[in-house]
């Protein structure tokens, strides 16, 4: 889903055999989400009422399928990694543009570039938790997402990143 993607790039990649891709650009340093989907898979939903609908240029993305099987709205997020502010405002551009769970099946994957709890992160150095400083955050997403949407977080024991500062 993060992509680091630009047109250029993107016009340069050969697809697996049998997959489409959908594109919203960013920078080779920042932004940019894409899905990869099996066209086969794609025949489930009626083509003409597939769309792939940029909310936010290279952050927030959805992928909008409907058919005689029913409606799934699959989502690329790739929130701002320094500004709490901005994460904010794209959870809630999220909510703005998000289909009750009557209407569709929702699916979010992403970078989200906060933790939901106290002991997601910690720093590589001294091995110290990063604590509650997404709280803000992580109750807007609750507040707007979770709740509203019957959204749930797939929970994985291992992390997602590592590097010389944190993990």
């Amino acid at each position: 889903q993060e992509t680091h993607s630009t047109q250029g790039r993107c016009d340069a990649v050969t697809l697996p055999e049998g997959c489409e891709a959908f594109w919203s650009h960013g920078t080779r340093s920042q932004a940019g989400v894409g899905i990869l989907v099996k066209k086969s898979f794609l025949t489930h939903f009626d083509e003409t009422r597939t769309l792939f609908d940029v909310v936010q240029d290279g952050r927030l993305a959805v992928l909008r399928l409907d058919g005689p099987k029913g409606s799934l709205d699959i989502w690329v997020v790739y929130l701002d990694a320094v500004s709490q502010a901005d994460r904010m405002e794209s959870i809630r551009m999220i909510a703005g543009d998000c289909r009750r769970p009557a209407r569709a099946l929702t699916v979010m994957a992403g970078d989200w570039n906060f933790v939901t709890a106290s002991r997601d992160r910690c720093c590589s150095a001294t091995g110290d938790w990063s604590g509650d400083r997404d709280a803000a955050t992580q109750q807007l997403f609750a507040d707007s997402l979770t709740s509203h949407f019957e959204l749930h977080d797939w929970h994985q024991s291992f992390f997602t990143h590592q590097s010389a500062l944190s993990r």
